[in-house]
């Protein structure tokens, strides 16, 4: 009979095939997830050399510095700028470090009420902002747009750090490689991550508690030599593994106990059981954002994959059109052998009668090419321009006849371009913005930055809402409808009297208010709501009382006196309403 083995593995041996160490099970990830990104290395190549040729890193560092793609086919700079304008649209659309773009709430709407949940609330996210506002965050999620942009997708590891809190390292297109979960969401991360002999002393040889006690068993001989020469600059390969923890046991407090898993490891390193660094993550350190996916591709495809046979075509045309205008301006001479021309400006040539009159253009370019061709690069560049959301974010800029136009027309073109742009802004909220602020949260919460919460929140999950300049404008896409819907109800109660009690006035206009960006700290509550109408309706009642009050008291006079008047012995106000009384 089988028997069941109850052996819990420990952190280091779980998820590893029999016999295998976990240095040889993350060169082995490494292997395949290297391999699965090969195919579409030459296309973001491609890509870069004609917009950004220095951004990817496909080089190994070489002698101390890292090596970058050198291109000779860039003629026209058009496609670097249109990307540039669309990571400046989406930094300050998304994620402005000057202006809030998220807030965190509880589910409970009844909660959300409380004043000090409110106060809470608003407290934490003042932390969360100040936190990344003192570290490199907002800097690394400008860098990842681009890399969105033109390669549709972004990476980037967000360390924890003793002193700066979080360091933020910004991935570039050929150091990094990612894999998907069942979720299809990305949840690995493996990336090249070069030291020099300092870092690599700062980090992993030196005590965490005394600087001064260094352990070398750790790093590669190459490493030691390297300090002992005083070569503190010399850069060593390492890569990195951040992947989920297969052995997460949540009631565990070691590195067992954690979601991830981080593993450091040395390339040059012949010690296949020896790590630089094993430990583990309490949330996502890292974020991989991509722009459009399909199916449970690790890699998402963006505008500068679309806008790809335009950059070609782009340079060529440029190209030519510069060969033209030399043509013409300064085209191929024919002439006797002995005469020697100089066409510089300026310049003279002497020459006989004979010779004078044999000098003519080889060729003459028309000068109607140059215009033909000036019309193409127009047309790449007004290509260019759609593909990365020039028009969107440029809106009033390049908004075609008199200036300036009206706010209605430049929201409605907005509105019209968002719808292009909201599955990209959803992407990017859940896959970047969404774990950014997780992993500060963790961070903060673990310092002990946030102040106790109130009672009522035990146990309560915290939500986030979006509410940066593009999130806010995507919500506010359905307003014209509810503008149109309550014109026509107006319009129609001028017949129907009774068509508006099909409204809710007090939904629609908190709706309304919501989706429009208006601030909360400007909206009454419910209750304050009705406080407001009952007493401005008792205030109503008491000047109404205050102006039918003169006629009240002389009806009153009037009817004393009348009853106090006989007439043959019988009250005159008896007479005029007998069986009164």
């Amino acid at each position: 009979m089988a028997t069941l083995s109850l052996r819990q593995p420990p952190p280091e041996e779980a998820g590893l095939r029999p016999g295998q160490t976990l240095r040889e099970h993350c060169e082995d990830r490494a292997k395949a997830l290297m391999t699965e990104r090969k195919d579409i290395d030459s296309v973001v190549a491609e890509i870069s050399s004609l917009t950004q040729p220095v951004r990817p890193r496909f080089m190994p560092h070489t002698g101390g510095r890292r090596r970058r793609a050198i291109t000779n086919k860039l003629y026209d700079g058009y496609g670097g700028r249109a990307a540039e304008i669309l990571t400046n649209g989406m930094t300050s659309g998304l994620s402005s470090p000057s202006r809030p773009w998220f807030r965190s709430k509880i589910a409970d709407p009844d909660l959300m009420k409380s004043h000090a949940v409110k106060q809470w609330l608003a407290a934490v996210d003042l932390v969360i902002y100040d936190f990344m506002a003192a570290t490199n965050f907002y800097a690394a999620v400008k860098t990842g747009y681009s890399e969105l942009g033109l390669y549709g997708t972004e990476g980037c590891f967000m360390a924890d750090h003793w002193r700066a809190g979080m360091v933020c390292h910004s991935l570039s297109w050929g150091e990094y490689w990612t894999a998907v979960s069942d979720e299809l969401a990305p949840d690995t991360l493996l990336r090249q991550c070069p030291l020099t002999t300092r870092q690599m002393v700062a980090q992993f040889v030196a005590s965490r508690w005394d600087k001064r006690e260094l352990d070398w068993s750790k790093v590669t001989v190459q490493v030691k030599n390297a300090w002992d020469n005083s070569n503190y600059d010399t850069v060593h390969e390492v890569l990195h593994l951040v992947e989920p923890n297969p052995a997460w046991d949540p009631v565990r407090f070691d590195a067992a106990g954690k979601p991830y898993r981080s593993i450091y490891w040395e390339v040059r390193s012949d010690a296949r059981k020896l790590t630089l660094d094993t430990s583990g993550q309490e949330e996502q350190p890292f974020w991989c954002a991509r722009w459009d996916v399909a199916g449970n591709d690790a890699y998402g495809v963006g505008p500068g994959w679309k806008a790809l046979p335009d950059l070609r075509g782009l340079q060529m045309q440029v190209k030519r059109k510069g060969d033209a205008t030399d043509y013409a301006v300064k085209p191929p001479m024919v002439g006797p052998a002995s005469l020697k021309l100089n066409m510089s400006p300026g310049s003279f040539t002497s020459a006989s009668s004979v010779d004078k009159d044999h000098v003519f253009p080889a060729w003459q370019a028309d000068y109607r090419a140059i215009e033909i061709l000036g019309k193409d690069v127009t047309q790449a560049h007004l290509a260019l321009d759609s593909y990365f959301f020039v028009n969107l974010f440029m809106a009033i800029t390049q908004m075609e006849g008199v200036q300036p136009r009206n706010n209605e027309e430049i929201f409605s073109r907005e509105q019209e371009k968002l719808t292009q742009l909201g599955p990209v802004i959803e992407r990017v909220n859940g896959e970047k913005l969404g774990v950014s602020i997780d992993r500060v949260f963790g961070l903060c919460l673990r310092r002990g930055m946030f102040p106790p919460p109130p009672p009522e929140l035990h146990g309560m999950e915290l939500q986030i809402e979006y509410i940066s300049i593009l999130a806010q404008a995507q919500r506010a896409a359905g307003l014209s409808i509810v503008e149109r819907s309550l014109g026509f109800i107006g319009n129609l109660a001028k017949a129907f009297p009774g068509v508006p009690d099909n409204v809710d006035a007090d939904g629609i206009t908190r709706d309304y208010l919501d989706r429009a960006g208006f601030p909360a700290v400007g909206m009454r509550s419910p209750a304050a709501r009705d406080d407001l109408r009952a007493a401005r309706a008792k205030a109503e009642q008491a000047a109404l009382a205050r102006e039918t009050a003169p006629a009240i008291r002389d009806g009153a006079a009037g009817a004393e006196l009348l009853s106090r008047t006989d007439v043959r012995g019988t009250p005159i106000l008896d007479a005029l309403m007998p069986g009164v009384g």
